[in-house]
């Protein structure tokens, strides 16, 4: 998965080193793309803010039966990034469900909604969270911004550094750097066991 990622993380970087990422919804669209024609296998699925309990994250990969990666997403290159505690504090609590099955939000021709009975025909699909599921913070920010380095993530929650996988995305801007190349950083920090 962190190979994944990382060729994912390169595509975001070449498309925000060309002026093509403009927002979050922006970044969230280009990391779509960089993974599903990664080599992530074809019948993994990748889900966009499906509901998760009370919260939503950004993307889930799934594979037939397990969720093999949950990212959450912030895009504030130019200024202090919001909320940042609260979306490591939901990649937390994602982390602490492991071992039962959780219920995500998917459509398809076996699943529809009725709407005199207000409820699900073929219900919603039931995964695993597992000692492999990766919980992913992925941000561009300001390089002086704690969430542009795993120092930082890590001075705001220090359970993060508990998590069996955790992985960091970071996109470090600063536009006062005199060369070009040094203006935006971009690098994957993961924590945990990596796969051999």
């Amino acid at each position: 998965m962190i190979d994944i990622l990382q060729k994912a993380w390169e595509t975001v970087e070449n498309f925000y080193k060309n002026g093509h990422i403009n927002s979050e919804r922006c970044l969230q669209a280009v990391l779509y793309h960089a993974l599903r024609t990664s080599s992530l296998p074809e019948k993994d699925m990748i889900l966009v803010e499906p509901k998760l309990g009370e919260n939503i994250p950004d993307i889930v990969i799934c594979d037939d039966d397990q969720v093999k990666c949950i990212l959450e997403l912030k895009c504030s290159p130019h200024s202090a990034v919001q909320k940042v505690p609260a979306d490591l504090d939901k990649l937390i609590h994602y982390a602490s469900k492991k071992g039962p099955r959780i219920s995500l939000h998917t459509f398809g021709p076996d699943r529809v909604f009725n709407m005199k009975t207000k409820t699900w025909f073929g219900g919603k699909t039931d995964f695993l969270l597992t000692q492999e599921t990766w919980y992913v913070f992925a941000v561009l920010a300001r390089h002086d911004d704690n969430a542009a380095s795993l120092k930082g993530i890590l001075k705001w929650r220090p359970s993060i550094g508990r998590l069996s996988r955790f992985c960091l995305l970071a996109g470090a801007m600063n536009p006062e750097a005199s060369e070009k190349e040094d203006r935006c950083r971009f690098s994957i920090s993961p924590i945990g066991e990596l796969p051999r």
